[in-house]
């Protein structure tokens, strides 16, 4: 099973100005991302698409990862990320095979923990690639004990988390959507830590459980 993971990395975000290349502790929200991709050995490529030559710039620096520059429409601040992966698919691998799974790493999700991709990869490997769409998960039922992949189709018991979306390429290239009817779910370790950062007070408290917690999160293998 071929995986390449894609980083869209925009700089037009409203609410908090260049949000992606913001500071939560010592490390910027671009760079929580590609060190999840880093760490996950699954991954073939990894890809960043941007429409800023400063955070292109920053990738080229860091090395190890492919700088994407995407066009203007694709970078204001409503764009879908369903747009930005369509593009990607697209126009990355003219004259290529594309890759079976390709997989979103928002960096405005910076505490995912690379073991649970890793898991959610090897669960899709085990079921025989019959999984169009996997997301991270989490449960509200505080005794819930099912298993740790399970099917996810909308039920109001577990939650998006938004962390990671792997995606089955040609699936997604018929459909040009994800569909909740016909996804999985990976339940994360650490619910604790996951935060999605929107608004300023999301940053805040990401710094918070940076402060908190810097010593788990790195025994994680979440900072860079």
């Amino acid at each position: 099973m071929i995986v390449d993971a894609l980083i869209p990395a925009k700089m037009t975000s409203q609410r908090i100005l260049e949000k992606n290349f913001a500071f939560v502790g010592e490390h910027r929200l671009i760079d929580y991302a590609m060190n999840t991709a880093k760490c996950v050995k699954s991954f073939r490529n990894v890809y960043v698409s941007s429409e800023s030559d400063r955070i292109l710039s920053h990738v080229t620096k860091c090395g190890g990862r492919r700088a994407l520059k995407r066009p203007l429409e694709l970078s204001h601040p409503d764009v879908k990320n369903i747009d930005v992966i369509y593009h990607f698919l697209t126009t990355t691998y003219v004259g290529e095979s594309l890759p079976d799974y390709v997989v979103l790493l928002q960096p405005s999700h910076p505490f995912r923990v690379p073991a649970d991709l890793e898991l959610a990869l090897n669960c899709i490997t085990a079921s025989d690639s019959n999984v169009n769409v996997c997301y991270a998960i989490t449960s509200q039922d505080e005794n819930d004990s099912s298993e740790v992949f399970v099917r996810f189709d909308g039920n109001p018991q577990l939650i998006n988390t938004g962390a990671f979306y792997i995606l089955k390429t040609k699936e997604f290239l018929a459909q040009r959507t994800i569909k909740l009817n016909d996804a999985w779910g990976l339940k994360i370790s650490h619910p604790n830590f996951e935060v999605d950062i929107d608004e300023v007070d999301d940053l805040d408290a990401a710094r918070r459980i940076y402060t908190e917690n810097k010593l788990d999160l790195d025994r994680l293998g979440i900072l860079p």
